[in-house]
């Protein structure tokens, strides 16, 4: 109801129409009254009925409704919701489709995949430091964290047996890491920003190690304690099964696709190459997410952003059309202008697919209310005044009625609209 309320640009246009051809169905009805009224009143009434009957002003606003109204139940049923009704229409002239990487073209489990020790044993704290003691490290500063990564370390110590307590100072940087202290130590856990930030310098070796592992697609954090790099723990976030294939799909129906993510360049390109994504915005803070959006929007492109997460509501909000995935987030529900129930990429394609085809059968249904009232009021007036030829009143309402008839099954049929451009999502 809140979408059929809404009014996009198709249903004004559908109203005009309707009044520009109650208008002229009435101009054109008096204009033959009065011209034939000389060959008899029973001529000129019969004219003048015969138009009105042949025209049904109105019939494509109702039959836009029902490609509407149709066109969300069909989406519905693949789990697909639209906010309102210039939604449905917008998304339809979409070139572009941002995709948030953590969570959407990824499925947000992080596992921890490689635990290196960057400390010999004839150094500092007198012997070398063990993954055990890394992971200890990672662990508490993590404590107090409410980030995948937290749970992820968190859940490892646990597995491993080791005792975590809460620091007595616990700090994070949004996009860098955190910043823990226990025990006396000062603990950081985080990315080269955060290092960058104390004056911590990573060895040429350990750049190294951090580069090959971020070249495959991993997500490292550098663990220092009392300023010195003691580990890297590294992690893998596997991509959804479907994510290459709509991606080729989305590419398919003439789509520019692009990462924004939080990750650094390296990773980000990884997992970006894996799925025929090359166009990369990487090391974006969650704030600025949003006018990295606007951006786009300012060099022409018609952007729809689809993200998962509170990090991703400030950039579906400032997208063209907001794609809420998986509705994890109340905040990128609230935020999104179409809402995906089911965790599945495919209803991305799906609800472009239903957008165009609801789109473009609202202006076949206009053009067509065109066409048959052209034909139908001309026809008529021609008939008379040039063929001298009168159309019974019964035949004008027996030939809108067909007209409606045919007009408003089309409208229902997208009911029965089979997906083309990709599988269905899975039934979840």
């Amino acid at each position: 109801q809140e979408v059929q309320n809404s009014g996009g640009k198709l249903s004004r246009y559908s109203e005009i129409l309707g009044l520009v051809i109650l208008a002229a169905a009435i101009t054109s009805s008096v204009y033959a009254y009065l011209t034939l009224l000389p060959l008899g009143m029973a001529t000129a009434i019969g004219a003048a009925t015969s138009l009105l009957l042949a025209s049904s002003p109105f019939l494509a606003s109702l039959s836009l409704s029902i490609t509407i109204s149709c066109a969300l139940s069909r989406a519905a049923a693949e789990g697909i919701l639209f906010r309102d009704e210039s939604s449905l229409e917008k998304l339809a002239t979409i070139d572009t489709v941002v995709f948030d990487k953590t969570g959407t073209l990824t499925k947000g489990k992080l596992a921890i995949t490689d635990i290196i020790p960057l400390i010999k044993s004839d150094e500092r704290f007198g012997s070398r430091k063990d993954e055990r003691e890394i992971l200890e490290y990672a662990a508490i500063a993590e404590k107090n964290s409410g980030h995948t990564i937290a749970s992820s370390i968190i859940k490892m110590a646990e597995d491993e047996n080791i005792s975590v307590s809460a620091p007595y100072f616990f700090e994070e940087i949004p996009g860098e890491g955190i910043v823990a202290k226990h025990s006396l130590k000062t603990i950081l856990l985080g990315n080269r920003k955060l290092m960058s930030r104390y004056g911590i310098t990573i060895e040429e070796p350990h750049e190294g190690i951090i580069n090959k592992l971020e070249s495959d697609g991993k997500t490292v954090l550098i663990l220092s304690v009392d300023k010195t790099p003691l580990g890297l723990i590294a992690f893998e976030d596997a991509l959804r099964e479907e994510a290459a294939e709509v991606v080729k799909a989305l590419q398919k129906m003439g789509k520019k696709i692009v990462i924004l993510t939080g990750d650094n360049r390296n990773t980000s390109f990884a997992i970006g190459k894996r799925i025929g994504i090359y166009e990369v915005i990487s090391d974006v803070l969650p704030k600025e997410k949003s006018f990295e959006i606007q951006k786009l929007r300012q060099g022409g492109r018609i952007v729809a952003m689809v993200g998962d997460g509170i990090n991703d509501a400030p950039a579906l909000s400032s997208a063209d059309v907001g794609i809420a995935f998986g509705c994890k987030s109340q905040i990128a529900v609230q935020s999104g202008h179409v809402l995906l129930l089911k965790s599945d990429l495919r209803n991305v394609v799906h609800a472009i697919e239903i957008s165009s085809k609801c789109t473009s059968s609202a202006k076949s249904t206009i053009a067509l209310s065109m066409l048959y009232h052209s034909a139908a009021i001309g026809g008529i007036l021609i008939s008379y005044s040039v063929m001298g030829t009168a159309v019974a009143p019964v035949a004008a309402a027996a030939a809108c009625i067909v007209y409606s008839v045919f007009s408003l099954s089309q409208a229902a049929s997208i009911l029965s609209y089979k997906f083309r451009a990709i599988g269905r999502a899975k039934r979840k």
